[in-house]
């Protein structure tokens, strides 16, 4: 029996910002921003603040820090790396950008447990699906991990 799953969609704030919200359904669930330098950027989600802040001038490390607090790390290089993992409570997640597809997968120990894709320019969204048994926080560090790679991709 296959595991049932949860889908969401991205949205692009406005044509320049970069700045997304996340729906499941028609609700808003949660915001993401970008920044530049240090911190890359903000997540706000179930009444919590994250921030995504690279350690050093042109590390490529990533942590999600939570009121000055790390809760994961993960590298991602610029458009060439296709690749980056992430561990939280103990479970290594690992999200890959295959070559020439649009999409990003997430892996739990070698299998996709989800994915986002379908991106749709002219409207500014993409579709996101991931099964019932990836934690809430994972699906969203993944879809912004995504739209922060698309960004990265498009600047360099």
């Amino acid at each position: 029996m296959a595991e049932s799953s949860k889908r969401f969609r991205v949205v692009q704030d406005g044509w320049f910002s970069g700045d997304a919200v996340v729906l499941r359904g028609d609700a808003a669930i949660a915001r993401f921003s970008y920044g530049n330098w240090k911190v890359q950027g903000r997540i706000s989600f179930e009444d919590a603040n994250y921030e995504v802040v690279q350690k050093g001038g042109l590390s490529n490390l990533l942590r999600i820090e939570q009121d000055g607090g790390v809760l994961c790390e993960t590298r991602i290089a610029g458009m060439w790396s296709r690749r980056a993992e992430l561990s939280l409570d103990g479970v290594v997640y690992v999200v890959t950008w295959p070559a020439f597809d649009a999409k990003t997968i997430l892996r739990r120990d070698g299998v996709e447990v989800g994915m986002v894709g379908k991106w749709k320019t002219w409207k500014r969204e993409s579709e996101a699906m991931f099964f019932e048994s990836v934690p809430p926080l994972v699906c969203i560090l993944t879809m912004w991990l995504s739209t922060h790679k698309r960004r990265l991709d498009l600047a360099g």
